[in-house]
């Protein structure tokens, strides 16, 4: 129906789908009040598909489809555009809209790229640290185990560390290392 009363009463019909106001949406021809009903009403302006048909009807007042256009997702800005479904005025301005966010989304990934650059440079600093630390550890391990080996090797030369072979007990009077 063409009339904006039945449309008003229908789209508060509880049984109405988002399939059936997309259609209200897109439909072909229709009067420009009619969009500006489904575009204003409560439960179906927030639906993405229907603020998307209604940016894609020709009979869509310029103000309405542009303020809808910057809700729409880039790669459905790219589809319009390439459908050739809008007018060309809309078109110039989704071209706009299109190409502020391919600039802005470079800009993004070239932070974000910053970003995980600083955390990877942070994470090797802190990972040369454990590296630095882990080998001076060993260093004073191999140093006390070069230590207590000369001890060992001199006690043994000098007679200071009696040798007691294996299984048998030592006297109370040997003393170890």
């Amino acid at each position: 129906d063409q009339n904006w009363r039945v449309i008003d009463l229908l789209l508060d019909n509880p049984r109405i789908i988002e399939r059936d106001v997309v259609r209200i949406a897109a439909r072909r021809p229709t009067q420009p009040a009619i969009i500006e009903l489904v575009a204003k009403h409560p439960k179906w302006s927030g639906r993405y598909r229907v603020r998307k048909a209604i940016v894609c009807n020709p009979k869509t007042p310029y103000a309405l489809a542009r303020s809808l256009l910057d809700t729409m997702l880039q790669q459905d800005l790219m589809e319009v555009v390439q459908l050739g479904v809008l007018s060309p005025q809309l078109m110039d301005e989704a071209r706009v809209l299109m190409r502020k966010r391919q600039t802005q989304q470079s800009r993004n990934m070239e932070d974000a790229f910053q970003e995980m650059e600083d955390l990877i440079s942070q994470f090797d600093d802190e990972l040369q640290q454990e590296a630095d630390w882990v080998s001076d550890l060993e260093q004073q391990e191999q140093e006390e185990a070069d230590d207590w080996m000369e001890t060992v090797t001199q006690g043994l030369i000098d007679g200071t560390l009696p040798l007691v072979p294996v299984g048998e007990e030592p006297s109370q009077d040997d003393e170890y290392i």
